[in-house]
């Protein structure tokens, strides 16, 4: 995690595979601590969103992201993109994540999630 001023705004990417799976990614810091969510979030104030998403997804899961398209959601300072990645070889950052898994939708559902933003963030880009 970077040290450097965050803004309010928040990037999030939805990376899908082949299999039509989502990667998710399980938690570790404070009240979300447990939570299923999407790779991504704080934005510094000196990257742009699209810059600061890489960095968040590089920092988080240790791939590079290709961002494909915003989704557009409604949220309070919430982006979501859909994006891929080269490489299925995930490694996760053990002082942000406890854990990240490829899911189907269905799984997803049944995953406790950060929150229904992250459910209809899925469902939108899997559609």
């Amino acid at each position: 995690m970077s040290s450097k001023k965050r803004t309010p705004q928040k990037a999030y990417v939805v990376i899908s595979n082949r299999n039509n799976q989502v990667l998710l990614v399980q938690e570790k810091i404070g009240g979300i601590s447990g939570l299923w969510g999407l790779p991504g979030g704080g934005i510094e104030i000196d990257e742009g969103i699209r810059e600061g998403l890489r960095r968040e997804v590089q920092e988080e899961i240790g791939c590079d992201v290709k961002l494909i398209a915003e989704l557009q959601m409604s949220g309070e300072n919430r982006r979501i993109f859909t994006g891929e990645i080269g490489s299925t070889d995930i490694k996760i950052n053990a002082s942000e994540l406890l854990d990240a898994r490829w899911c189907k939708l269905e799984e997803a559902k049944k995953l406790p999630l950060r929150g229904q933003w992250v459910q209809e963030a899925v469902e939108k880009a899997l559609a």
